[in-house]
């Protein structure tokens, strides 16, 4: 976390609220290691994410895929999205 506090110039109990956020949200895991708090971005989840975010902005294009809700996460996936989770 020491690494994104500097990059992103916030004080460490601003990115620590935040990194809770996401991982709620299940874009982030985390796991520990020793006394560190390692966290990487769900890519799962964050492709099902910005497929979402596209087809209600209108920019899925055509060959926009319905899509439903992942019970696991609680967040909307689309079949794409399942195929690079499953891949």
């Amino acid at each position: 976390m020491t690494d994104l506090i500097e990059e992103v110039g916030l004080s460490q109990p601003l990115v620590s609220w935040h990194i809770g956020r996401l991982r709620v949200a299940g874009l982030v895991a985390t796991r520990r290691n020793g006394r560190e708090t390692l966290c990487s971005l769900r890519a799962d989840a964050f492709e099902a994410f910005v497929a979402r975010e596209r087809a209600i902005l209108g920019l899925a294009g055509d060959g926009a895929e319905a899509s439903e809700t992942n019970p696991d996460a609680g967040i909307p996936t689309t079949a794409a999205a399942r195929r690079v989770a499953a891949s």
